[in-house]
């Protein structure tokens, strides 16, 4: 079998994110939960993934509940990463 593969990359150096939030477990702490909420956010030049919002929404309401006494079971992950932003 033969193949001919052409690679095209971006070698240029950029500036990315990542976040990351835990909230460790009252009971569990050693088992994760990483929420299905995860998201990209657009760099610069680049516009804000539709779900970011939602994923600060959601993160937003946790520290809320965290505020009243809430603590949750199981470790909780948060992530948000960039992303580079398809041609």
């Amino acid at each position: 079998m033969k193949v001919h593969l052409l690679s095209e990359q971006d070698y240029q150096r950029r500036i990315i994110w990542n976040v990351i939030g835990k909230i460790k477990g009252s009971q569990y702490p050693d088992d994760w939960v990483v929420p299905a909420i995860i998201a990209t956010h657009g760099s610069l030049a680049q516009s804000i993934h539709p779900a970011a919002p939602r994923h600060a929404e959601a993160v937003h309401g946790i520290g809320a509940l965290l505020r009243q006494g809430w603590r949750p079971k199981r470790t909780l992950i948060f992530a948000s990463w960039t992303r580079k932003k398809k041609a």
